[in-house]
């Protein structure tokens, strides 16, 4: 089968066949997560109400494809959709580039990164990171503060919303949803994806499935400096996980020494056997004992006599 950097190459040259599809679900999904400033392409566009504003985005979006698709000789995904964004704000550029369409997911073997006990460690890799990374982080993520009865609490307004009382818990979680979702893509996708928001070139670590998965969320709004922790991270754990399958060959190896030296069970043709001998051995021999020296007549003769 071939790695995801092999996926990549052959991929480069091609679009993906849902690349350009317009005025689907998840265009309008992620482009109406937008703040209604976000998405003014003029002045005048502050009397139109959102949902017309979506409209028009889409509309240039469609015109521009057209357009750029006659004149530019390259078919790839990441050098059209370039010019094809060339004009809209950068917020707009990542929605649309985000508009992928729900793709299957397969089963993997379960990675740490998505485990309950590493949640820790990343909380702690997040809170040693700058302050301004934090709040790059959060406006990523569109999470807000809210003061309710219970308190003040963050709540992620995207997909998926999720809440907690703690950013850094509601942090975590949200990476790992994230995390998770590309995870479980088939490789193509996942390098399909990677092409698709042009995320090659955004982190310096290795093209593997977790590279490729955060070099995407790189694209996506997570700074450069909270994924090289979480890389860090992941890095460690995979030598735990190599280290504790080493330790478990040697003890699988040891049993398997200790049960091929180990006591027999004993056969049932020799348990009878020796029940049998036993039975035997323990019958009761009346004695035939001398009237005259009290002794019994075979120590002296070896035969039985009558007494």
């Amino acid at each position: 089968m071939a790695n995801l950097l092999e996926l990549h190459q052959s991929a480069s040259s091609r679009q993906p066949s849902w690349s350009f599809s317009f005025r689907s679900d998840r265009h309008y999904e992620q482009l109406n997560h937008l703040s209604h400033s976000s998405l003014r392409m003029r002045a005048k566009d502050s009397r139109f109400p959102k949902h017309q504003l979506v409209e028009n985005v889409l509309s240039l979006y469609e015109q521009r494809f057209s357009y750029t698709f006659l004149s530019v000789s390259s078919s790839t995904y990441a050098e059209i959709a370039d010019h094809v964004l060339g004009p809209f704000p950068a917020c707009i550029r990542q929605a649309i580039r985000s508009s992928h369409p729900v793709l299957p997911s397969i089963a993997r073997e379960s990675h740490p990164l998505y485990c309950k006990d590493i949640r820790s460690s990343i909380m702690d890799a997040i809170a040693l990171v700058p302050a301004e990374d934090i709040l790059i982080l959060r406006s990523s993520l569109l999470i807000v503060e809210r003061t309710g009865s219970g308190g003040v609490h963050y709540v992620s307004t995207g997909n998926n919303c999720i809440y907690s009382k703690h950013l850094f818990k509601l942090l975590v979680s949200c990476f790992q949803r994230d995390f998770h979702a590309l995870y479980t893509l088939q490789d193509e996708h996942l390098v399909d994806i990677c092409l698709a928001e042009n995320a090659m070139k955004r982190l310096s670590v290795d093209f593997d499935i977790i590279g490729c998965i955060l070099r995407i969320l790189a694209v996506r709004g997570y700074p450069t400096s909270v994924l090289l922790k979480i890389h860090a991270i992941s890095l460690a754990a995979d030598m735990a996980l190599e280290q504790n399958h080493t330790e478990n060959q040697k003890k699988l190896a040891e049993l398997v020494r200790l049960g091929q030296t180990w006591p027999q069970p004993i056969a049932q043709s020799t348990v009878l056997s020796c029940v049998e001998k036993f039975y035997r051995n323990i019958q009761y021999s009346p004695p035939h004992i001398c009237a005259s020296c009290g002794s019994e007549d075979r120590d002296r003769t070896g035969d039985f006599i009558n007494v």
